[in-house]
């Protein structure tokens, strides 16, 4: 039989109808070869395409509907169930870039149970809604990396656990394929991390538990300890306060397992700005710090009752600074590497006072002493003690001008009396010889 529009049919009839086996030839080039019933494809057939589309299977009331294979022009196969010429049911569809997919179909689409896998190896075994991932399933990476959980649109969503090729494993919350919400993390060294996760990342507030022994509790971002937390050391110590960018930054306490606290500013980790530190003793600092050390003006208390209020340079007086000790003494001046030196005045409990030069805590130089019985003496000194040229002045007038050699006058020089009676001659250790003084 042929139509006019080209299309011709070869085979059984009966009763003026497609009956049997037979072969149609279509207008479109499709061809049709199996068994007709009143007219109308059903039973076992084949139906081939002009692009290569080729069908070898059920027929229902001119459907593809049953069981069937269906070969694509691209490579492509599908092996089962099928209903109204769509997928569905259980059936095996080989893809033409590699992948095999098994399981069950609904209208075309891969839906319910089914296995995917792929040609470099990775592997999905679980649930699927309207063609895509969702649901329970397990998914396996070639790299060894496998998560068992919730999907959703082909991606980890809601709950599940995933093992990393590194050891890692992960057990909480999921959103686009990324650790969101609450969940644990433990590192193949013994580290654990139990708090917020946001896009695979630590975020917002969680626990830290660290291989080496350190515990952090407290704000995430970005992965990194940001915020407000505290970090504890199995060597006893604890901070508490300010991080960014997983260093202390801002302000906040550290207490030392030796017993130092350390309260004040932070930066990348080191105390730097203003701060307090107690030492054990009792000592105790009250100024300006930069890497660590005391850098900048501030206070210094001893336990023995000394007191540092001036410059620091590197953790050490530099600079200018008045130290008053518990003896009663006061030093005001210029200091380099903990000691006086440059120029200074210090003043005793018992009303000695010298203001001049100094050198690595000792009078050096010029300087004018005044001592508490009267006497004033103003020249050079070296080493705590009167060298060089120097006059001494005592309260009624008298005055030795000369050259003093270890706290001693030892050489020749000039004692005046008041009523400007003058002896000139020559003084040995501090002592006249050859000459009555006059007065």
């Amino acid at each position: 039989m042929t139509w006019p529009d080209g299309s011709k049919y070869e085979g059984d009839w009966l009763n003026g109808k497609r009956n049997g086996s037979g072969t149609n030839n279509y207008s479109d080039g499709n061809i049709y070869t199996g068994i007709w019933v009143n007219d109308k494809r059903s039973g076992r057939g084949v139906l081939t395409w002009p692009d290569g589309k080729k069908y070898d299977g059920d027929w229902i009331n001119d459907n593809i509907s049953g069981r069937g294979f269906m070969t694509l022009f691209n490579g492509g196969r599908y092996e089962g169930d099928f209903v109204n010429g769509n997928r569905s049911g259980s059936g095996t569809n080989n893809y033409s870039d590699g992948s095999i997919y098994t399981g069950g179909w609904v209208n075309d689409k891969r839906s319910g149970r089914g296995v995917l896998t792929w040609p470099y190896g990775k592997k999905y075994d679980g649930n699927w809604i309207d063609e895509k991932i969702s649901g329970r399933g397990v998914m396996t990476w070639p790299d060894g990396n496998r998560y068992e959980g919730d999907f959703a649109d082909g991606n980890r969503s809601g709950s599940g656990t995933n093992n990393y090729t590194d050891g890692k494993i992960y057990r909480g919350s999921w959103m686009n394929d990324k650790e969101s919400g609450r969940g644990e993390m433990t590192w193949p060294d013994g580290g654990k991390y139990e708090g917020d996760w946001l896009n695979g990342k630590r975020h917002g507030n969680g626990t830290n538990n660290y291989a080496d022994g350190r515990i952090y509790t407290g704000c995430w971002m970005n992965d990194k300890r940001s915020g407000r937390g505290e970090m504890t050391w199995s060597d006893g110590d604890r901070y508490e306060g300010d991080w960014t960018d997983g260093k202390k930054h801002g302000s906040g306490t550290m207490h030392y397992a030796e017993g130092r606290i350390y309260t004040g500013s932070w930066m990348n980790d080191t105390r730097s700005g203003l701060g307090v530190m107690i030492l054990s003793n009792g000592d105790k600092y009250d100024g300006h710090w930069l890497d660590n050390k005391r850098s900048g003006r501030g206070i210094f208390i001893w336990a023995d009752g000394d007191r540092y209020d001036g410059d620091w340079v590197e953790g050490k007086r530099n600079g200018t600074g008045r130290m008053e000790y518990a003896d009663g003494r006061a030093y005001t001046g210029d200091w380099i590497n903990n000691k006086q030196s440059g120029h200074g005045v210090m003043a005793w409990p018992d009303g000695d006072r010298y203001e001049g030069d100094w050198a690595n805590g000792k009078k050096n130089g010029s300087g004018a002493m005044q001592y508490a019985d009267g006497r004033t003496y103003i020249g050079g000194w070296l080493n705590d003690s009167k060298s060089g040229r120097g006059v001494m002045i005592w309260p009624d007038g008298k005055t030795c001008d000369g050259d003093w050699i270890d706290d001693k006058a030892s050489c020749t020089g000039t004692l005046c009396s008041v009523n400007c009676n003058i002896c000139h001659d020559d003084f040995i250790y501090g002592h006249v010889v050859g000459c009555e003084l006059k007065y």
